[in-house]
This record gives structure tokens, sequence and C-alpha cells, in this order.
């Protein structure tokens, strides 16, 4: 089919579908806390109750990945090389770059799972209110409190629209190489639910790395 990478996302609520995917050789790069519902419906494996469920984000590459060209935010930078480095692939950073006058981003509610989706394509000089904007408008209108922010890493302004969304609640998820049609990209996560790090099962070694790296830039940005 041509197609360059598989993604799967398997739930924090048990490690055995986490297994599968170390044991095919696919490789963890972010955390999505949060993530499922409780009007979602699960199969009996998953946790029971009135709890959220967090999953993974794995990448299984299907071709020899190419070389990505992308700006590293300074916030996240270290983290994001390293994982580039464990899924194999190989980064020509981008230089940074000044703002255009406007931002483009999309915004989305997932209705099924309760959360809300901000996708940034280009980050501009309006970014705070834009971000801001969007935020306020997924919890008032949707009501959910549950929002990912996906920053596209192959605009040369993510350091702007990273440290903006760090003042409104947004902490890190991790790195989501051809997520984006095509596009490399930095998650961001704004969770308004109680999380409980202690109780997310977490198989792979680097897979503990991400979650505990997340619940660090967590305690971060709360104590902003």
């Amino acid at each position: 089919s041509g197609l360059l990478a598989v993604f799967s996302q398997p739930t924090m609520a048990h490690p055995y579908s986490q297994k599968a995917n170390e044991k095919l050789g696919a490789k963890a790069c972010a955390v999505s806390l949060a993530m499922v519902g409780v009007n979602m419906e699960l199969k009996s494996i998953d946790k029971a109750g009135d709890d959220r469920t967090s999953v993974l984000l794995y990448l299984q590459p299907l071709t020899e990945p190419t070389l990505r060209r992308v700006h590293l935010p300074e916030r996240h930078r270290e983290m994001l090389a390293k994982t580039y480095l464990g899924c194999g692939i190989e980064v020509h950073p981008l230089a940074a770059e000044p703002p255009p006058a406007e931002s483009e981003l999309s915004v989305i509610f997932v209705g099924m799972a309760d959360f809300g989706l901000i996708e940034v394509s280009r980050c501009g000089e309006d970014i705070a209110h834009r971000l801001r904007a969007a935020r306020d408008e997924l919890v008032r209108r949707s009501g959910t409190r549950v929002i990912y922010l996906d920053l596209c890493l192959e605009d040369p302004n993510t350091d702007l629209a990273c440290e903006v969304a760090g003042w409104l609640g947004f902490f890190y998820g991790g790195l989501a190489p051809l997520f984006n049609r095509g596009r490399d990209v930095l998650r961001l996560q704004y969770v308004d639910v109680p999380l409980d790090f202690a109780s997310l099962a977490v198989a792979g070694s680097f897979a503990r790395e991400i979650v505990d790296y997340a619940a660090t830039d967590r305690a971060r940005v709360e104590a902003l």
C-alpha cells in the first residue's frame, strides 16, 4: 500500500498489548493521558470504573526512515532527540525564524472519547490568543477536560507555541513522527482530571521514561 509506518495506541490499563508492540519491534514515542472517556465501551480486560484510560503511542516503521528536517523546541529538545534516536530516525535541525503575523490551526472535538484536539500547522504572532481561545472554546462548548495539542515540528517557530502552551496548562506528551499527514508533531496535553501515574501499566523501559518525563513536566506547568 506504500505506507511509511503503522501506529498503535495500546491501553495503559494493562501491559499486554504494550508487550505485543515491544515484541514486534515497535518503538514507544508518546503518551496520551486520560484519552479514553468513560462513555466508550472497552473490553472486559480493561480497567472498569469511572476513571479515564490512558494510552501510549508506538511507531512501527515499514520502510527505512528518511532524514527529518525539524525544529526541536528548546524546552523538550533533549527528550525529543532521544526519542528520534530510539525510533532510528535521523534529524536535521531547522533554525528559528521570525514568526508570521497569523497562526494556522484547526480544532476538533472527538465526542466518542470525549477529548479535544488542536493541530497547529503554523505558529504566528497571535498564537497565544488563538491557543487560549481554542482551549476555552473546547472546555466551554464541549465540556471536555482533556485536550491534545499537536505542534508541527517542521515549523521553525514551534518554540513560541510550546512556551505559550505551558502557560495555558499544556504539558509534554511526546513525539509522533509522520503522524499528521506525513509530518512530525510534538504532542502536548491539557488534562484537567485526576491522574494517578503510579497506577499506569508501563511495559517498556523507554515508555517508562516518556511517562516519567510527562509527569515531571505536568508538575512544572502546574507550578507556573
